[in-house]
């Protein structure tokens, strides 16, 4: 599975769990990165989208 073909619900909850957890920021920024490219930044949280 790539980004890419990840659902936008996976991609969400996968970026959502990272800052969380707070995994490397290479790859929040990564997850973050893809999130824009498909214009879904609304489906963060307000708080969750400063990126």
């Amino acid at each position: 599975m790539t980004l890419q073909t990840m659902s936008d619900e996976l991609l969400i909850s996968s970026y959502l769990n990272a800052v969380k957890l707070n995994i490397n920021l290479a790859f929040i920024e990564l997850l973050y990165c893809e999130i824009k490219r498909r214009n879904i930044q609304h489906l963060l949280p307000v708080e969750q989208s400063r990126l």
